[in-house]
Order: C-alpha cells, then structure tokens, then sequence
C-alpha cells in the first residue's frame, strides 16, 4: 500500500497544474490535531466537535459534515477515513481506540495518528468523504481533543487527561486531491477495511477500558 501510495501520488503530482497552491476554504474549514497512547491499556483519545450554527446555505437544518481522514503519524498513511454530520448546536465524539483505529487500513494498529477534519456543507445525503469538497466548504466546525497520559511515560504519576483544542491549519490543493484519491481507494479496494466507525451522538465520554 505505501509504494502504491508513492505512485499514485506521483501520478497525481505529474497531472496537477496546481501544485503548491492553498485551497481555498474559509479559515476554520480546515483542522489537525496528534492522538497518541492509543494502543496502552489505560484511557483513550477522543474527538470533541460540534456545530457553532454558521452553515444555513444548502441544508435547510443548517447540518455540516466533519469530515474525518486518519493518518499514522509514524509513516503518514492513510489508515481510515469516514464522516460525521452535525446539525447546529449539537454535539458528536469520535474514539480514537473504537473509531480511528479499530478498522485500519493496514494490519498494524498504530500507537498514534493525526486527524485531519474538513468541514463541508449540507445535510446527511452529503456525507461521502471520497468527494472533493462537495457540495462546498464550511465554516462553524469546532473541535477538541483529550488525551489520556499514561504512566509510562510519566513515572510515579497516575494516569491523567488533557484536552486541546483542534488547530486550524491551511492544506494545499494537492495535498487535499491526494487525500481524496487514497479514501477513494480505500472504498473501492479496501474490503472494507479503512473505514473508522464515525462518531457517537453527545459529549460522550469513554470508559478506560475502551
């Protein structure tokens, strides 16, 4: 998969007339955020989002999607990618043990990722993550992170959660097209594998056994 990624990309390098441009997306349409110690026994990782109200263009319920493509932040994989709609003033989380990495791509569970979000306009129909931006870029996305710290890497300190908010980041078009074109694969070539569980309703919080 990884040389398979090498040459697409090239490919998709070779024919794009774009290449260092920025995408053009309102300024929080885009954002990234770390999760680590998610293969230790203790605690979880998990993705806060909710919907601030902003989008009431192309879904009557003023509904935006989130999203979601997972990255190994070891080896910069591809590993999942999946959605999650939000309608106005609600709330959504993502487990990073449960969701991001239970369904990988690839055989190895990694310890860490990054996680892009990309919001985009519209309501449950749009919520295929394999389309470029459609039906438009969104603003009013908002996302936080929590980590639980273990002992291991802190010794003679119990277990312990931070949280931090996603950050907002700029992507560049051919960044963005080669992100499409690796979830596309994972649809059409994954055998279903690579595809993260999406999101709970609520301001869940998991339990750290999960």
């Amino acid at each position: 998969m990884k040389h398979l990624n090498k040459l697409v990309f090239g490919s998709l390098l070779c024919a794009s007339v774009s290449f260092g441009q920025v995408l053009v997306a309102p300024a929080d349409a885009v954002q990234q955020e770390a999760l680590g110690n998610l293969t230790q026994a203790a605690g979880d990782s998990d993705i806060l989002l909710f919907n601030a109200g902003y989008n009431n263009g192309d879904d009557l319920l003023g509904t935006i999607v989130a999203q979601v493509y997972v990255f190994d932040a070891k080896d910069e994989q591809l590993i999942a990618c999946c959605s999650c709609p939000l309608t106005p003033d609600a709330a959504a989380t993502i487990s990073g043990k449960t969701s991001l990495i239970a369904n990988p791509l690839t055989p190895a569970i990694p310890d860490s990722v990054t996680v892009k979000l990309i919001a985009t306009k519209g309501g449950f129909a749009y919520t295929d993550q394999t389309l470029p931006g459609a039906p438009g870029f969104s603003q009013g996305l908002r996302a936080d992170r929590t980590t639980t710290h273990v002992t291991a890497n802190y010794p003679a300190i119990a277990p312990f959660v931070t949280e931090s908010p996603f950050k907002l980041v700029t992507i560049a078009k051919t960044e963005y097209a080669k992100i499409i074109l690796f979830c596309q694969n994972i649809h059409a070539n994954g055998s279903g594998f690579g595809i993260c569980g999406g999101c709970r309703g609520g301001a869940s919080n998991y339990a750290p056994t999960h």
